[in-house]
């Protein structure tokens, strides 16, 4: 997708320029008979020998929760706490996991990771799911996963941010009995999932990746001070506006690509939503859209309505091509809501392309405008006005952060203004007989033909 949109650019600027015994001793697991995991043992293995050469470690304990089997939908629930898991069956080793929080989605669309064959019935597959908790709040539910010599489980790390990390792991002897806690550790080359068993039994295992990444632990909330130390100035930026409507300001985090001094430093999108404690919690890790040459950051800017942020990326080496993404957010899921591409044709004549998307941000193409020809650029995609008039009573001037200044500064109701630069939000003014600049809201303003 990136790759085409890029070739559009250049296009437009060229022309213009086996088997286990069952250890779970609950014997109702079908037919929505509840399985109940209610003798968990607190086993802290922090001192155990086998843990001295690892930094950091991790350790999860088993905790209570309530299992059921649908066999008329051939779905599995796991409920704790605020906590609801659900596993839709697909055969015998294919699946869809859903993980909700408080009776919302945070996370769907985990698949293939209930795979219990080799001669391993639903039952005593059923018996092995279990779900473990650290004092961080993130938690780790183990499922059966295909097993030929030992028994294997894969193994998904998630909090209510949604699913983060996923394993496999294999208990490497067939003596140990329940696994009541899971330890992990943060140290690059440990890489490793240890458990204990109901006794109290280190058990031999061998970890496997599944998605490229071994447990990475961090902190679950930050600090500003925490986020600028994490964030180097010489390669981040930190906008800071309220992206989610709470009335609180937030932390956006791109990479720095500066296209005056040719510096490309990656193409890092972070947002860190704030609590009421004061903390940040990140919410998104993306990509600012500049991985292709030529691209750099050009700005971010807040929503008008404070629900989202809209990212401005611009291309550099001739000519004028810039792409706007408008981020925002719905039931915790980013998406991108619009997609705007602009520029100049061969002929001169301007295009402002206007793509409502609004699709999750990992199904969002944007390149629609990349078959258009110049008379449908110049029907499709005509640019926006460049005078407004005030329609509402006073047009408020925020300064250069989007912010009231200590003694606010408006135009009125009538008074006729030109736009310096604009988006679909905001209109960028002059005043003070063009001394000063400043934003206003484009909801205040209506648009006078030129």
């Amino acid at each position: 997708m990136r790759t085409i949109a890029t070739l559009f650019s250049i296009f437009l600027l060229a022309s213009c320029t086996n088997n286990y015994g069952d250890t779970n001793t609950n014997d109702d697991a079908i037919n929505k008979k509840a399985i109940k995991n209610d003798n968990t043992v607190t086993t802290n293995i922090k001192n155990n020998p086998l843990l001295e050469d690892n930094s950091n470690p991790l350790i999860f304990n088993k905790i209570n929760s309530l299992i059921t089997y649908d066999d008329s939908q051939d779905k599995v629930d796991i409920k704790h706490d605020n906590t609801a898991i659900s596993i839709n069956l697909f055969g015998d080793d294919e699946s869809d996991i859903t993980l909700m929080m408080d009776g919302s989605v945070v996370s769907k669309g985990l698949d293939g990771l209930f795979n219990y064959t080799y001669e391993v019935d639903l039952q005593s597959a059923l018996k092995r799911i279990n779900v473990f908790a650290n004092d961080a709040d993130r938690q780790i539910l183990i499922l059966p996963a295909t097993t030929e010599e030992y028994p294997s489980y894969n193994a998904i790390l998630f909090d209510d941010s949604g699913f983060l990390h996923t394993y496999e792991f294999e208990v490497a002897e067939r003596d140990c009995g329940d696994i009541e806690s899971i330890t992990t550790n943060t140290k690059g080359d440990s890489n490793a999932i240890q458990v204990t068993d109901n006794t109290g039994k280190n058990c031999s295992t061998r970890t496997y990746l599944i998605d490229g990444k071994y447990l990475k632990e961090e902190p679950k909330s930050l600090s500003f001070t925490d986020i600028e130390a994490k964030y180097d100035e010489n390669t981040h930026k930190i906008f800071t506006f309220d992206v989610n409507a709470d009335g609180i300001d937030d932390k956006v985090i791109p990479s720095i690509n500066d296209e005056n001094n040719n510096t490309y430093q990656g193409d890092d999108l972070i947002v860190y939503l704030k609590n009421t404690d004061g903390l940040y919690r990140l919410s998104l890790e993306t990509t600012n859209f500049t991985d292709e040459v030529g691209w750099f950051l050009y700005d971010i800017y807040p929503s008008a309505n404070h629900s989202g942020f809209i990212l401005k990326i611009i291309y550099s080496p001739r000519g004028r091509s810039n792409q706007y993404f408008y981020f925002s957010q719905k039931n915790k899921d980013w998406r991108i809501e619009k997609y705007i591409s602009e520029g100049t044709l061969i002929t001169g004549e301007d295009y402002y392309c206007i793509e409502n998307n609004n699709v999750a941000l990992s199904e969002f193409e944007y390149a629609t405008s990349a078959t258009y020809s110049e008379s449908q650029f110049q029907s499709l995609c005509p640019p926006p006005p460049t005078k407004y008039v005030v329609k509402t009573d006073q047009a408020e001037i925020l300064d250069e952060k989007f912010e009231s200044r200590s003694k606010p500064n408006y135009y009125i109701k009538g008074d006729l203004i030109e736009a310096f630069d604009q988006n679909e939000d905001w209109v960028k003014v002059a005043y003070k007989n063009n001394t000063k600049f400043g934003w206003i809201d484009k909801r205040d303003l209506s648009p006078v033909a030129d």
